[in-house]
């Protein structure tokens, strides 16, 4: 009698897959649609680090970027007439430092 590889004794025959998350399950779709559904599919496998974008009128899918934060927390907010108020002059530094170091 042939011996069994691993994956078949685990019910597993063929081929390692390619996805982490397992079971996996064959699906009908649009032939044309087909490879963005499998791309899109991919980068959920695998864990999406950003966002992404589908554009419908020719299925383009864009990654957004993650952008810096910026913490406003040395802007004073002052008290004036009644309004609260900050100076555009440390806002632009804070702004500028920002720039500066990358964030």
């Amino acid at each position: 009698m042939p011996k069994r590889n691993d994956r078949q004794r685990n019910g597993q025959a063929g081929r390692p897959s390619e996805w982490r998350n397992a079971p996996t399950q064959s699906i009908r779709v649009p032939k044309s649609l087909a490879p963005k559904i499998l791309e899109i599919a991919h980068e959920l496998d695998v864990g999406l680090q950003e966002p992404m974008i589908i554009q419908p009128e020719d299925l383009k899918v864009q990654r957004q970027e993650k952008h810096a934060s910026l913490t406003l927390q040395n802007i004073r907010i002052y008290r004036s007439s009644g309004h609260d108020v900050l100076r555009l002059k440390e806002l632009l530094a804070v702004l500028a430092d920002a720039l500066k170091s990358g964030n």
